[in-house]
């Protein structure tokens, strides 16, 4: 580790690693590196033997080699002015790439190569334009996160030959949203939302048999699929849950025989399915699962970590991959790569096999920067339970004070993964508290359902682990600063109101009034629901009782408000209410508003904004924490 502190602006410095892809013939692989340049994302695929001899091979994205091995398929924007997507082949034995085929004001997704290599399948998701700038709406939700209305959406599953001829596969209902697709043979398997306005959570299973040309609906009765993949003609293994918890329900894997035999391979297992870790370093499609044969390898987030595992059809379970934050993978033939990282270092690509790390693009950061490990804390809950807090002191001689971190989710974690934002504040003088409170992701079912909770063990979680540092530390209580965004953000707007701990907070991207939430953003109307309890009509009490605007008479605390333009999620106008409602109490606050941003700015928005981001929240703390 180096001696030199970490600016805004390093940011741009480092490398962006995912979508790894392994040559299905050869003993190579594809991955792709991302960087900002100027004030744009720049991504190249690159071409790498599994020894680490690595060449520049397409500029470009999501790539997918075809079955054969001849072509691999990505995405890419050569037209800077066309609004859509665009879709390139390149072939492994040399030339140039050539435009298979592209799409105005759309794009595919779930791409699935055909087995005899002459085709690819996919999703397609087009914006159709209207003559009109009325909107005429009639259905739910009325947006999507970064702004575009849902009512001008078609979705519908198109085949595209190599030669660039499209054909549509009629859907199986009216009402089609396709949200996932696997091929098998002749089987065309689509995952679809059941209905957008009243079971938006829930999702219903189709089987287009290729040569009858006819669906069939699976006869499933799982709440929710996120993923499933065929072992044979009978036989497949899928992704679900029953709702047990609500929207937040820890996924499990089953291997169906058939509608009278349902294996649940994870059985009393609690695992936490994919990785929820926080992290501001990544960027790019990543794989969670895979099916190989009779094993299935998957991403868990475990407390801390995010290790890899694999399981067998009968229920062999093994830890492969342990340490830090497993971001992607894949595997041929027991050849496994993967990209890791955790809190002390920067995703790289790494083999399995040969023990070995393969690439190197982040290596000068982390030699050359103060990069340090936090100290641990176990903190007993008010039910026992124990949490994980983490402790960054300042990188600096002069400590200006220490900032509480609360994360999204909130079914997210913390915990051995690289944040930029936290290596940044303690290079500025800031130490950094972070912790998972009652909520939080990897921890089971029980610790996680805070449905109707908001506000109270969540909240005490948080201030036992702010007084467990301070003491443990000797930390200085009269300087300290919290923030978070999302459900971090409707934390900290929460915390304000309720006590006067902290000299300073800033919230992102925020909920301050669930009634408004529940009735303005692309989730709002059924994750309020679940969350909070019922719809507003049904349960006004507990609505007022959870939204920091009702309790804003206490509030006293210099607050900075960021959020977008953009944000669907959590839309603006709960940023909004609360700056007024604080302005007219005469409360120390500034809003600060970023255009043609969503609800994703702190993860992928343009590289200015993300810095600008950063020395807003650094300002705001270095004035009001004296």
């Amino acid at each position: 580790m180096g001696d030199k502190l970490f600016k805004s602006e390093d940011i741009k410095k480092i490398a962006f690693l995912s979508s790894l892809n392994i040559h299905p013939k050869e003993k190579k692989f594809v991955f792709v590196k991302t960087n900002m340049v100027k004030n744009e994302y720049e991504s190249h695929i690159y071409l790498s033997s599994f020894s680490g001899k690595i060449k520049k091979f397409a500029k470009g994205k999501n790539p997918l080699w075809s079955p054969d091995g001849k072509f691999l398929l990505f995405t890419d924007k050569k037209d800077k002015d066309f609004k859509g997507q665009e879709l390139y082949l390149i072939p492994y034995d040399g030339g140039e790439p050539y435009l298979l085929t592209k799409i105005k004001n759309g794009s595919y997704s779930n791409i699935k190569w055909s087995d005899d290599s002459k085709g690819i399948y996919a999703i397609k998701k087009v914006e159709e334009e209207n003559d009109s700038d009325v909107r005429e709406i009639e259905s739910l939700p009325v947006w999507q996160n970064g702004g575009s209305f849902i009512e001008r959406f078609k979705y519908s599953l198109v085949y595209t030959t190599i030669n660039g001829k499209e054909k549509e596969i009629k859907p199986p209902k009216d009402d089609f949203e396709p949200m996932f697709i696997s091929l098998y043979k002749n089987k065309l398997t689509v995952i679809t939302r059941k209905d957008r306005v009243n079971y938006p959570a829930e999702t219903e299973i189709y089987v287009y048999d290729l040569n009858k040309k006819q669906w069939k609906k699976l006869p499933l009765t799982f709440k929710k699929v996120f993923w499933l993949e065929w072992v044979n003609d009978k036989h497949f293994v899928f992704l679900g849950h029953d709702g047990k918890y609500g929207l937040n329900t820890n996924m499990h894997l089953y291997y169906y025989i058939n509608k009278n035999k349902i294996i649940d391979l994870f059985n009393n297992l609690d695992l936490s399915f994919g990785n929820s870790l926080n992290c501001d370093v990544r960027f790019g499609s990543t794989r969670k699962i895979k099916l190989i044969d009779d094993t299935i390898y998957f991403v868990v987030t475990e407390k801390e970590r995010a290790p890899l595992y694999k399981i067998t059809l009968d229920g062999k379970l093994e830890k492969v991959l342990k340490d830090g934050s497993c971001e992607d993978f894949d595997i041929i033939d027991d050849n496994l790569i993967y990209i890791n990282q955790n809190f002390l270092k920067l995703p790289e690509v790494y083999s399995y096999n040969k023990n070995k790390k393969l690439t190197k693009f982040n290596d000068k950061i982390i030699k050359n920067y103060t990069i340090k490990p936090p100290y641990y804390l176990s903190v007993k809950s008010e039910d026992n339970t124990e949490l994980d807090v983490w402790y960054l002191p300042p990188y600096t001689k002069e400590n200006k004070g220490t900032i509480l971190e609360i994360h999204g989710g909130p079914k997210t974690a913390y915990g051995d993964s690289f944040m930029f934002e936290f290596h940044l504040l303690a290079s500025n003088g800031f130490g950094v508290i972070f912790t998972n409170p009652h909520g939080s992701e990897g921890y089971g079912n029980d610790f996680a359902d805070i449905r109707g909770k908001y506000g109270t063990i969540d909240y005490r979680d948080l201030m036992k682990a702010v007084d467990a540092v301070v003491e443990k530390f000797n930390l200085d209580k009269n300087k300290l600063g919290v923030t978070g965004g999302s459900y971090g953000g409707y934390m900290t707007n929460w915390i304000v109101t309720q006590t006067d701990k902290f000299k300073a907070a800033v919230t992102q991207r925020s909920i301050s009034n669930w009634f408004s939430m529940y009735g303005t953003t692309d989730i709002g109307y059924y994750f309020v629901t679940d969350q909070i309890g019922g719809h507003p009509w049904e349960n006004k009490e507990k609505y007022i009782e959870s939204s920091p605007l009702f309790h804003v008479d206490k509030a006293k605390t210099p607050l900075l408000l960021i959020h977008s333009l953009k944000d669907y999620r959590c839309w603006v106008p709960e940023a909004l209410q609360f700056y007024t409602a604080l302005k007219v109490r005469g409360v120390k606050t500034k809003l600060a508003l970023f255009p043609d941003e969503n609800h994703e700015l702190s993860r992928s928005g343009k590289p200015d904004h993300r810095i600008k981001r950063y020395n807003l929240i650094i300002e705001w703390f270095d004035k009001n924490i004296k």
